[in-house]
C-alpha cells in the first residue's frame, strides 16, 4: 500500500534520496584533504613533504572521477535494462560499501583501503544517474529543466550543515572522541538509512525496459557513441568545455581561500555552505521563474555569458566582501546552465535510452573534472622517481602548480565560457528546431 501511495509522487522520493546522498557527501567532503595534509596523522611518515601529500590526494580524486567515467554509462544502461528501482538500490548499497571501506582505511591508517573505497564509489555508486533517469521518466519535455533543478535544491539542503559538521567532527583537538573517522562513520549510517528508504518506498518508473547487452568495460566506446549522435554531439562538446572550466575553479577553491584569505577549515566549510545555498536558490527559485517565460535553449543564451562575467568579477578583486558578493553570480549561472543542458540532452533522446544518455553525460563531466587531477598523478610519478627524474619532468610539476592557482583557474573559466558560448551560438538552430 505504501509503495502505491508514494509512487503517485515519485519526485518527492527522488528529492529525499538526493538530500540524504548529498548530506553524506557533504559530511565527508572536507575529510580526506585535511587527512592527507595532517603531518600528525600516521597515514604518511612525518618526513613526507606536503607536495607529495598533495600529489597523492590529487591522484585519489582522479581515481574517483576515472571510476565514474567508466562506471556511469554502464550504470545508466543497466537502469534502462533492469529498471530504476533495482539499480537505485544497487547504487545505494555500493555507496555504503565505499564509505565503509574508506572508514576501515582511516581507522587502520591504510591508504590502499582508502583508494579502493574511492574507486568503488566512482565505479558503482551512480545514484545520481538513476535519480536523473527517474526524473526524466516522470517529466514532460516542458518541465524537465524545472524538475532537474530539484538536484540543486537537494544539494543546497544536503550541504547546509554537512561540510561544517564534517570539519568539526574530524577535529580531534575539539573533543577526544572526534577524528577523521567520525564523518565517514556518520555518512555510512546516513547511506544505510537511504538503502532502507529506497527498499521500502522507491517506485519503478520505467514503463518499458530495453533488452540490451552491457559491456562493463566500454567507457570510451560509450562516450564515443554519444559523440556520434549528431543531435547530441554539439551539446556534449559545450558541456565538457564549460564543466572543465567550472571544475578547475572548484577544485582549487579551498586552496584559494587559504592562500588569498587565510581561511580556517571551519571558514572554508561555511563558504561551501554559502555556495550550496546559492545553487539551491538558483535552481529552486530563479531557474523555475525563468522557465515560466523561457525554454531551456533560451536560458543558455544568458546563463553561459553570466558564467564568463562571474569568473571575470572574481578575478578582478582580492577584497573578501566583494569576493562573496560576486560568488552568487557564479552559482546562479551554474544553477541555470547545467539543468538546462541536461533537459536538452534528455529531450533529444528516446525514452528507452534515457539512462544510457544521462550516464554518458555523467562520464563527460567526469572527464572534465579529472583533467586537472590527472596532472597530479603525473606529478606523483615524478616525485616517486629520484631527483634527476623529477628534474626532467619539472615542467609537469610546474604546470600542476600553475593549475592550482586561483587566477589561472579564473582565466581558464572565462576562456572556456566564451568558447562554449560561441559554439552554442553556432549550433543554436538545432535547439530552436527541436523546441
Amino acid at each position: 500500500m505504501k509503495n502505491k501511495l508514494f509512487s503517485a509522487n515519485p519526485l518527492a522520493i527522488v528529492f529525499f534520496c538526493l538530500i540524504l546522498d548529498f548530506m553524506g557527501l557533504g559530511l565527508i567532503l572536507p575529510v580526506l584533504n585535511n587527512l592527507f595534509k595532517d603531518t600528525s596523522y600516521g597515514l604518511f611518515s612525518g618526513q613526507t613533504s606536503q607536495e607529495f601529500r598533495t600529489a597523492i590526494y590529487l591522484g585519489l580524486s582522479a581515481i574517483f572521477f576515472l571510476g565514474t567515467f567508466f562506471g556511469a554509462p554502464v550504470i545508466g544502461s543497466m537502469g534502462d535494462k533492469f529498471g530504476r528501482r533495482k539499480m537505485i538500490l544497487f547504487t545505494a548499497i555500493s555507496t555504503c560499501m565505499s564509505t565503509t571501506i574508506v572508514l576501515v582505511g582511516i581507522l587502520n591508517n591504510n591508504i590502499y583501503f582508502i583508494f579502493f573505497g574511492r574507486l568503488i564509489a566512482g565505479l558503482f555508486s551512480g545514484m545520481l544517474i538513476i535519480l536523473q533517469s527517474t526524473i526524466a521518466d516522470v517529466s514532460s519535455s516542458e518541465n524537465k529543466a524545472k524538475n532537474f533543478g530539484m538536484i540543486g535544491i537537494a544539494f543546497g539542503i544536503g550541504f547546509s550543515m554537512g561540510p561544517i559538521l564534517g570539519s568539526v567532527l574530524s577535529d580531534h583537538s575539539r573533543n577526544p572522541m572526534f577524528g577523521y573517522y567520525l564523518p565517514y562513520a556518520i555518512a555510512t549510517l546516513i547511506n544505510v538509512l537511504n538503502v532502507v528508504f529506497i527498499y521500502m518506498l522507491y517506485p519503478e518508473t520505467l514503463n518499458e525496459r530495453k533488452d540490451i547487452a552491457i559491456n562493463y568495460w566500454k567507457g570510451f566506446s560509450n562516450v564515443r557513441e554519444g559523440f556520434k549522435d549528431k543531435s547530441l554531439r554539439d551539446i556534449f562538446i559545450i558541456i565538457i568545455i564549460l564543466a572543465t572550466g567550472f571544475s578547475l575553479y572548484l577544485q582549487g577553491f579551498q586552496s584559494s581561500l587559504i592562500d588569498v584569505f587565510h581561511f580556517t577549515p571551519i571558514q572554508i566549510a561555511i563558504s561551501l555552505l554559502y555556495i550550496g545555498a546559492w545553487i539551491a536558490i538558483a535552481q529552486g527559485f530563479i531557474l523555475r521563474l525563468l522557465l515560466k517565460f523561457f525554454l531551456p535553449w533560451k536560458i543558455l543564451l544568458f546563463s553561459i555569458p553570466l558564467m564568463a562575467v562571474s569568473f571575470a568579477l572574481l578575478l578582478s578583486t582580492d577584497n573578501i566582501v566583494l569576493f562573496f558578493c560576486y560568488l552568487p553570480f557564479l552559482a546562479i549561472s551554474q544553477g541555470c546552465t547545467f539543468p538546462s543542458t541536461l533537459a536538452i540532452i534528455s529531450n533529444h533522446s528516446k525514452d528507452d535510452v534515457q539512462g544510457k544518455v544521462l550516464g554518458i553525460n555523467q562520464s563527460i563531466q567526469s572527464i572534465a573534472s579529472s583533467m586537472p587531477m590527472l596532472l597530479g598523478i603525473v606529478a606523483l610519478l615524478c616525485f616517486y622517481f629520484n631527483d634527476q627524474m623529477a628534474h626532467h619532468f619539472s615542467f609537469i610539476l610546474s604546470l600542476n602548480s600553475i593549475l592550482s592557482k586561483a587566477n589561472f583557474a579564473l582565466l581558464f573559466g572565462i576562456g572556456s565560457s566564451i568558447i562554449g558560448f560561441l559554439i552554442y551560438l553556432f549550433t543554436l538552430h538545432k535547439y530552436k528546431a527541436a523546441s
